[in-house]
């Protein structure tokens, strides 16, 4: 095997990878789009890491496999203070980067379906210190819709082992 090949093998791995994100996205959301489950995904995503201070965006990012993690980061720009602002407002943001096209009208549909497959594949110490950087209304939202996966028994299957 020659380097090149390894190389080639690196990205067809991220690419399963990311395509099996994709595919637990849509399957929350009911679709078989990738392309909607990659704008759910993005638009979580870059929601979430605008109102995270630099250092937890980075630890975040580190533990998103590599082509998540590049969405991830696509247009980040380094902030002084992350935006501090609440529950509201974060379900508008999301809304507004879906685009008035976007099936998913109602945003905390996808902000539950992103934040279900992050359970799946980030450490729980992870969350919680996202968690812990957000709001209290947001952190509350959070914390509400996780209760909501326990109740109908998603904690066993959504949580990594």
């Amino acid at each position: 095997m020659t380097h090149q090949d390894a190389s080639c093998d690196e990205f067809d791995r991220a690419l399963q990878t990311a395509n099996g994100w994709m595919s637990e996205i849509g399957s929350e959301l009911d679709t078989e789009n990738p392309d909607e489950a990659c704008r759910v995904l993005r638009a979580v995503l870059h929601t979430l890491r605008d109102r995270l201070p630099a250092s937890e965006v980075v630890h975040l990012g580190g533990e998103l496999p590599a082509l998540i993690a590049g969405v991830y980061y696509e247009g980040y720009r380094l902030r002084e203070k992350p935006l501090r602002r609440g529950e509201d407002d974060f379900l508008a943001e999301i809304r507004r980067r879906l685009g008035a096209d976007a099936p998913a009208a109602e945003p905390l549909r996808p902000f539950a379906a992103v934040l279900k497959v992050l359970s799946r594949h980030v450490s729980d110490g992870e969350l919680e210190e996202i968690c812990e950087y957000l709001p209290k209304n947001l952190r509350n939202l959070w914390v509400r819709l996780e209760e909501e996966f326990s109740r109908l028994e998603w904690a066993g299957t959504t949580r990594r082992a």
